[in-house]
Formats: C-alpha cells, sequence, structure tokens
C-alpha cells in the first residue's frame, strides 16, 4: 500500500494491512507502558537494521522513554502510525528555538519497522509532521536525515523538500518554505 493524497487516504493494498491516520502521541500516552513498548520495538528493530536516527546501538526502553520524553516535554511533537492496531513508524518536527528563527523547524527520526517498509508509512508520517508544522506558523522546514534514508529518499522524490549537499558531501533535505 503506498499513501496518497491526503493523509486519511491511501492507495488500494493488501486488506490485511490497513495503515490507519497518524496518531499524536502525547505525555498521556507516553504513560501507557503499551504505547512505549510499541514505540522502543520500532526504534530497536530499526537501530538494529542500521537505521541512522541517533543510536549506534539499539537503545533500552528507558533510553528510548527518555529522549521521546525529554523531546516532547521541549516541545517536540511526535506521531506514530499503527497498521493493524500496532504502531509500525513514527517521527517527530521541533521548532527551532529564538524568537528570530521561531517559523523555522526541523523534522527528525523519520522511521518505519523493518517488517511494514514499502507500505508508505514514511509518507504519511512525513505529511503529518509537514501538515503539523504548517498549522503551527512554521514557514520553513528541513528534513534532517543522512544519505539515502527512506524518509528521505522519499520526501526529496515527492518534491516536499530539497536536497542539498553539506561540505563534507553528505546529504540533507534543505528547509522549503511550506505551501
Amino acid at each position: 500500500m503506498r499513501a496518497t493524497g491526503p493523509l486519511s487516504e491511501a492507495a488500494a493494498g493488501p486488506p490485511s494491512e490497513p495503515a490507519t491516520e497518524p496518531a499524536w502521541l502525547g505525555s498521556f500516552e507516553l504513560a501507557d507502558p503499551a504505547v512505549v513498548a510499541e514505540v522502543v520495538r520500532v526504534v530497536q528493530a530499526v537501530v538494529a537494521a542500521g537505521g541512522a536516527v541517533g543510536w549506534l546501538a539499539a537503545p533500552s526502553a528507558d533510553e528510548v522513554l527518555d529522549w521521546l520524553g525529554g523531546a516532547m516535554a521541549a516541545g517536540t511533537r511526535a506521531v506514530v502510525v499503527r497498521v493493524r492496531g500496532r504502531i509500525e513508524a513514527l517521527g517527530t518536527w521541533q521548532r527551532r528555538e529564538g524568537a528570530v528563527v521561531a517559523r523555522i523547524g526541523v523534522v527528525r527520526r523519520v522511521m518505519a519497522h523493518p517488517d511494514a517498509r514499502g507500505l508508505g508509512l514514511g509518507a504519511l508520517v512525513v505529511h503529518a509532521l509537514v501538515a503539523d508544522a504548517r498549522a503551527a506558523g512554521v514557514e520553513v522546514l528541513t528534513l534532517a536525515c543522512r544519505g539515502q534514508q527512506p524518509c528521505g529518499v522519499g520526501a526529496v522524490r515527492g518534491g516536499r523538500f530539497h536536497r542539498v549537499r553539506t561540505p563534507a558531501g553528505r546529504a540533507r533535505g534543505r528547509g522549503a518554505p511550506l505551501r
């Protein structure tokens, strides 16, 4: 199944694997051990598969909870996508600090469980994050990712972001005006 159009609309795919609309995480959800376990499952699997999402080795549940809880306490927004009722993808965005750059945001740590790749979940996550940032008044949004990460490649090919290279030759998404 590939995501197309609005967040709630998806192209036809196997009926046994419908993705739900993205859901925003809050402190209430992070107090639910089942939600935390599902987020940890995704993060650990992505890291174990070599995903560049901030850890060199699969993090413990406490490390994931510390990261996500701390990020959300600092104003980061986190979204998850469920498939058959289970969290299979997630991502975050945060506003830059300071009055001068408050209308600039960064999308980070977009990931899908390796077993759920190819379902268009990364696109659902990125679309939700972009829409939320736009609604929050963000004018320029940067997608932070490394090299050939599926989330970055898909967002660039989808026309949402423009690829630029850093002096060291690493690729990253250049902030693009939100329309």
